[in-house]
């Protein structure tokens, strides 16, 4: 059996990921008469380079299900209102009534949120990767937030780079932990 994660990244048999997984298949099949049995596709975007849905999907659970389950936190997009941005090369001045109004309600949910020992997310999102190392390093200067910015930037496809994936993955797992900081995440 083979579960894949991600798998709209391998769905095409051009793509080098399906060749990858055709040969065991063939090498099992000839050495034990079995190859394979099954294979199991996991993916938030279950769709075709085209859009069209995978045609073997069987069970489709949205994110709005799974948000209405208490599956994956709550997005909550931040309005400001009457903000204007600032005419500057520098990012964190540009755009810094966005920043300063998503510290506030992320602020709110942290004190709202300490009875059920979960923390907030604050999701900062850069168009350019110099601009996201001026926002981290402003974040990171905030005394409630020290130590607890995590930084990722992304190649020119919008990919999260490969040195960055396994910081970016652990992250991700221990997210609800209150004493993960961006320090030991690195570890």
């Amino acid at each position: 059996m083979i579960l894949k994660d991600e798998a709209h990244h391998i769905y095409s048999f051009e793509k080098a990921w399906k060749n990858i997984l055709v040969n065991p298949h063939k090498n099992l099949a000839s050495q034990y008469g079995k190859g394979i049995n099954m294979e199991l596709d996991f993916s938030a975007t279950p769709k075709t380079e085209t859009g069209a849905l995978f045609p073997w999907i069987t069970v489709d659970f949205s994110l709005k299900e799974a948000i209405e389950m208490n599956i994956v936190k709550l997005p909550l997009k931040g309005i400001v209102k009457n903000a204007e941005e600032i005419a500057s090369t520098k990012a964190v001045e540009r755009y810094r009534a966005w920043i300063e109004a998503g510290i506030r309600r992320w602020r709110e949910y942290k004190e709202a949120l300490k009875p059920l020992s979960k923390s907030p997310v604050l999701f900062v999102q850069c168009s350019e990767n110099t601009e996201s190392d001026e926002v981290f390093g402003y974040l990171n200067s905030i005394p409630d937030l020290k130590d607890k910015v995590l930084l990722i930037h992304t190649d020119s496809t919008g990919e999260i780079r490969k040195a960055e994936l396994p910081v970016a993955r652990k992250a991700a797992k221990f997210i609800d932990y209150p004493d993960m900081t961006q320090e030991r995440a690195l570890t």
